[in-house]
């Protein structure tokens, strides 16, 4: 089974003695009041290495705590159920979209602030502690530091402070949005990411046309040419499949890597600053294709 439990710090008067049970279509919710005690550790790390790899960093502080007096919520639904694979995103998804539920129905109060997440074998009684996807920081590619990298970087910064304010406005969100996107991975990111190139570069959001000629510009390459260089019509496919068909697709890394790319490449050109061309790099990295990627996510929508 698995086990998210929540802090209902909002929750001060329940309308109930002790503990209160919901049972739901594919879970149970469980309030309770008092003392929770669980089992906890440290987030492992994975280290980065000079030559580029990487070493593995076990949790050096583990055991249990017990948290202060109050009301808590407990989500409970399967995890290893017989015939069906454990897979620990399908479960984690579904532990998010019941979270969703909650705040859309009473607001943050019952969700306030996550406590734990376990995963408990009932046959064994044993507890494996969930820590979500863990980085590999030598995965990801250094940033140029060199004189002439640097310098790109602060004309970016210098020209977006110079800007009217409406469009100072539409690129800090913009960023922002590129911010969220980097803490974030697969579908969530790859939507985050896209909300970011919208604000910055499409000024109609069903019109992917000003964002091409854009990347045309900076790379002194035609409409049409752009158009089938960097996929943008495609990838928007992908987004609406995503939010209005409820398509459920893989998201590799190296999307986001073209995708922080192509919004690089977007935002030197909405300032007029010196092209730097960041996503040409990443439409093929290794044996991953962009190409290929969206052949393949179309193939499935």
């Amino acid at each position: 089974m698995w086990v998210r439990c929540y802090w209902a710090r909002p929750i001060v008067k329940p309308p109930f003695t002790n503990q209160f049970v919901i049972e739901l279509a594919r879970s149970i919710l469980v309030f309770f009041q008092g003392s929770v005690t669980f089992s906890y550790a440290d987030r492992p790390d994975i280290e980065p290495t000079l030559d580029r790899d990487a070493r593995f960093r076990t949790p050096k502080r583990y055991g249990q705590a017990t948290t202060p007096p109050g009301i808590y919520a407990f989500a409970i639904a399967p995890h290893d159920v017989d015939g069906t694979e454990a897979r620990e995103d399908v479960t984690e998804a579904q532990m998010d979209e019941l979270e969703g539920l909650l705040t859309s129905y009473g607001g943050r109060a019952t969700v306030y602030q996550r406590v734990f997440d376990n995963v408990c074998n009932l046959g064994d009684n044993s507890v494996t502690i969930y820590f979500g996807k863990v980085d590999n920081p030598a995965w990801y590619d250094p940033p140029d530091l060199s004189p002439p990298g640097v310098a790109s970087l602060a004309e970016v910064d210098l020209a977006r402070s110079r800007v009217s304010q409406d469009v100072r406005s539409r690129i800090d969100l913009s960023l922002r949005w590129i911010a969220y996107a980097g803490r974030d991975h697969g579908v969530d990111a790859f939507i985050k990411y896209w909300v970011a190139v919208e604000t910055l570069a499409m000024p109609d959001d069903r019109n992917v046309r000003p964002a091409n000629e854009l990347l045309a510009s900076r790379y002194g390459i035609s409409l049409d040419q752009a158009t089938r260089r960097f996929s943008l019509g495609r990838l928007q496919g992908v987004r609406s499949a995503i939010v209005h068909r409820g398509l459920r697709v893989e998201i590799p890394g190296e999307v986001a890597k073209f995708m922080e790319g192509v919004y690089f490449d977007l935002l030197t050109g909405v300032l007029g600053v010196s092209p730097v061309l960041r996503a040409q790099a990443f439409i093929k990295q290794g044996a991953f294709e962009m190409d290929q990627w969206l052949t393949r996510v179309s193939a499935s929508a």
